[in-house]
């Protein structure tokens, strides 16, 4: 596990999750990943979007978005 690993979740094979990511932080960005998966972008401030896939996502400060990861 990384050393600045801050949440740990177990996730079983074969389903999807969908995770909206919220920031509401004075930081003006933060990066957000998934060790070794890629996540679809489908959602960005509650307006659906074409999907597109990436390996990590930027978030910025006051921005709202969800993504689709399955393993």
């Amino acid at each position: 596990m990384s050393m600045f690993c801050l949440v740990r979740s177990e996730i079983l094979r074969f389903i999807s999750y969908r995770f909206r990511l919220v920031s509401i932080s004075c930081d003006p960005s933060f990066t957000f990943s998934i060790d070794s998966h890629k996540m679809a972008i489908i959602e960005v401030e509650g307006t659906n979007v074409h999907p597109l896939l990436v390996d990590s996502i930027e978030i910025l400060a006051g921005v709202c978005s969800s993504h689709c990861f399955s393993y």
